[in-house]
């Protein structure tokens, strides 16, 4: 069997990154506050927030920002705003 390819072995080093900071604190707590927050007041007015779901879930669930990302790139596109028009 073969060896780790680059993008395996830069992918373990940034999740042990991650760890070493939450471990660590480097993170600063205002921070992990104000996503805790912004996730709060979206579930408070029933606000959709895909980003600040995706953020969550990588700082305090331990999902992959890889995932995390692919996750917001390939989820339905749909109005946003009334201003933009997807048809053009």
């Amino acid at each position: 069997m073969f060896g780790k390819n680059k993008w395996e072995k830069n992918r373990d080093e940034l999740q042990k990154e991650m760890k070493r900071a939450k471990k660590e604190q480097t993170l600063k707590p205002a921070v992990l506050e104000a996503a805790k927050a912004a996730k709060q007041m979206a579930q408070k007015y029933g606000a959709e927030t895909p980003i600040i779901d995706q953020v969550c879930a990588i700082l305090f669930e331990g999902k992959p920002a890889r995932e995390a990302v692919s996750d917001l790139m390939l989820r339905d596109k749909k109005m946003e705003s009334h201003s933009q028009d997807w048809e053009k």
